[in-house]
């Protein structure tokens, strides 16, 4: 929970568009870093003939733990 997170939070729970309008930079910048990091994640999806991936909310995963989903679920696609 940064301060950030705290004041766009509550504006746009408040619908206070004046406070909105503060963040509409760090929004264009935030949604421009989400679009490249998307079409990067999903680059690597196609790269690993992986289709779809199930994630949570708030799950974090050690990188050795995510390599061995894939390897898992590429096994069960050979099959």
């Amino acid at each position: 929970d940064c301060f950030l997170y705290r004041l766009m939070n509550q504006a746009f729970r408040t619908e206070n568009i004046d406070e909105i309008l503060k963040f509409r930079f760090f929004i264009r910048q935030l949604n421009g870093q989400l679009s490249i990091l998307h079409k990067d994640y999903v680059t690597m999806l196609q790269s690993i003939e992986l289709d779809s991936m199930t994630v949570y909310r708030g799950q974090s995963m050690a990188a050795d733990e995510l390599l061995k989903l894939r390897v898992k679920n590429y096994m069960k696609k050979k099959r």
